[in-house]
């Protein structure tokens, strides 16, 4: 969660000053953490557990984990995103790959830099609420992780990345807390 929340925290502050090439990145590492949850929360569903598949939350040093691909294509699978997400996602990714890997060799503007990012915007909106879906079936079956209970407020996410900043000097410069948050000093 950790990493969750320092991506979230990165990705807004890209939001913010106009970095899309950071913002669209991030963006399908979002998507990516966001349909792995998807499928913790769909396989503690279908066992009846708050059993947790390590390969889907731990990438070891030297290890190949499982890539944003195989994640989207293992989501749709087993049910957490529909057959038209999952093609959204897969355009989405194209795009991002156009955006990191051929901006200079390719006629790309940035002007669809924008765009992607903004691609990127509505299926983070759209992937979360099949995952929320699947949070409120483990709260109503009483299966799973998912409780009840307050929301975490922002000052809470912005303490739990911390630790994934590295260096507390970096974490206090790139957390930005709202203005009225109780935790701001």
């Amino acid at each position: 969660m950790t990493g969750f929340a320092a991506a979230c925290q990165l990705r807004q502050r890209a939001a913010e000053n106009g970095f899309f090439v950071e913002c669209v990145c991030l963006s399908a590492s979002i998507i990516d953490g966001m349909l792995r949850i998807g499928l913790i929360l769909k396989h503690q569903l279908d066992i009846g557990s708050r059993d947790i598949p390590l390969e889907l939350i731990i990438q070891r040093e030297g290890e190949r984990g499982l890539s944003e691909r195989q994640i989207y294509l293992r989501a749709a699978e087993e049910g957490v995103i529909p057959q038209f997400l999952l093609e959204r996602l897969q355009e989405a990714y194209d795009q991002r790959n156009r955006v990191i890997h051929q901006y200079i060799i390719s006629r790309i503007t940035t002007s669809e830099l924008l765009d992607a990012g903004i691609t990127y915007e509505r299926l983070i909106s759209d992937v979360s609420k099949y995952v929320e879906i699947l949070e409120s079936e483990q709260i109503r079956q009483g299966a799973g992780m998912t409780v009840t209970g307050p929301r975490p407020t922002i000052g809470y996410i912005c303490e739990i990345a911390r630790g994934k900043h590295g260096s507390e000097v970096l974490a206090d410069i790139l957390i930005s807390r709202p203005k009225g948050d109780a935790t701001q000093s």
